[in-house]
């Protein structure tokens, strides 16, 4: 039988699309305060505002469009990185921590000393 989806093959283009996303933000900050100086200068020349204007808008769009995608590929890369973490070093992690993961008999006793508050 033939393996049709192999999830390491995407790995490099998740790590390139990271990087991507991580500069573009970074640097349209600067790119938008720069345009607008070329918009505020063109309108105090009296110049043609088409090209300044137009360049400010599309970086502004830029600004507002590219934070809710960073912030919905961050929360996917998050989630997917504690699911492997979970799955590889749940004991180690909880062993790390104490006893090791509480019992059944534990968590009922826990919760009983908690309910007499």
């Amino acid at each position: 039988m033939e393996v049709l989806y192999d999830p390491t093959s995407r790995r490099p283009f998740y790590g390139g699309f990271m990087v991507t996303l991580l500069v573009v933000r970074g640097l349209l900050p600067a790119f938008f305060a720069i345009t607008m100086g070329n918009l505020v200068g063109a309108v105090q020349a009296n110049a043609d505002l088409v090209v300044p204007l137009g360049l400010a808008g599309i970086v502004f769009t830029l600004l507002q469009v590219l934070t809710p995608i960073h912030l919905a590929v961050s929360t996917n890369l998050g989630s997917k990185t504690a699911r492997l973490a979970v799955r590889r070093d749940y004991h180690r992690l909880y062993q790390s921590c104490g006893d090791g993961p509480p019992r059944k008999s534990e968590t009922h006793k826990r919760s009983d000393n908690v309910s007499r508050f």
